[in-house]
């Protein structure tokens, strides 16, 4: 009881503009073409994710047609670490 599963980890993604935090923005988590994971960004511009480690891409949805595409490897090293995306 209380196994982690193996391979499995919280993703922390903090979005910044100008070095501020965004709240409010929808993220997206994509896999292979395929949208696995999405929420909203907290009033400090974080959220968090359950994924298995391995190769995503994070969509940040600002507007209709202003979405901005990051790639990134989930590692056990940063697990429950902050990944801080700076949008351009």
């Amino acid at each position: 009881v209380g196994k982690r599963a193996d391979g499995v980890g919280r993703a922390v993604i903090a979005l910044k503009k100008d070095g501020r935090s965004l709240a409010g923005v929808t993220i997206r988590i994509r896999k292979n073409g395929q949208t696995v994971a999405h929420d909203i960004t907290d009033k400090t511009g974080v959220v968090a994710f359950r994924l298995l480690y391995g190769k995503y891409e994070v969509l940040v949805l600002r507007e209709e047609n202003n979405i901005d595409v990051f790639e990134f490897s989930f590692v056990p090293e940063l697990q429950g670490r902050e990944l801080e995306l700076e949008l351009p």
